[in-house]
C-alpha cells in the first residue's frame, strides 16, 4: 500500500465521494464569535438576515462612574450581544487550497463545477463578511 503513493491513479481516498456540499458544511461550520451593540445587531440581522444572536450580556448596575467623578446611565444602547461572523478569508483560502493538494497529491483531476463552485463560495463569504463587519463596526482588516 505505503509503496503505491505517489502513483497515477492511486487514491488513499476515494474522492469521487468528497462532494462540494461536504467542504461548503465544513467552512460553513467555522465561525467567529463577537460581542457587538444590540442596536447594531438588530439592524443587521433585519436588513440582511444573516446576524445569529445567541446570548445578550448586560452590565449590572444602571450607572457608570466617570474619572471625574459623574454618574451616567446605561441604556439599551450598551447592551451587548453576540455574533456569529464568518472566519477570516485567509481560512477559507488554507481550506481551499487543502482540497486542491488533496486533489493534486491523489494525481485525480478536481472537477470544475467543484473547483468553480469552492472559489465562489470563498468570495462570496469574504464579500459577506466584509459587509457585516462594516454594519456592525468592526474592524475589516485583517491580521497584523
Amino acid at each position: 500500500m505505503l509503496s503505491q503513493i505517489g502513483e497515477a491513479g492511486y487514491e488513499p481516498m476515494n474522492l469521487s465521494n468528497l462532494k462540494y456540499d461536504d467542504i461548503a458544511n465544513f467552512m460553513n461550520s467555522k465561525k467567529n464569535v463577537c460581542m457587538v451593540s444590540k442596536e447594531l445587531a438588530d439592524s443587521w440581522n433585519s436588513s440582511k438576515g444573516v446576524a445569529r444572536n445567541r446570548k445578550k450580556r448586560r452590565r449590572k448596575s444602571s450607572t457608570v462612574n466617570l474619572s471625574n467623578g459623574e454618574e451616567v446611565g446605561i441604556g439599551e444602547a450598551n447592551e451587548k450581544v453576540e455574533v456569529l461572523l464568518p472566519q477570516g478569508a485567509s481560512n477559507y483560502g488554507a481550506i481551499q487550497s487543502a482540497v486542491s493538494f488533496l486533489y493534486r497529491e491523489c494525481k485525480v483531476e478536481m472537477p470544475k463545477m467543484m473547483k468553480d463552485s469552492i472559489s465562489n463560495y470563498v468570495k462570496d463569504t469574504k464579500r459577506l463578511c466584509r459587509r457585516m463587519k462594516q454594519a456592525l463596526a468592526l474592524k475589516i482588516t485583517e491580521g497584523k
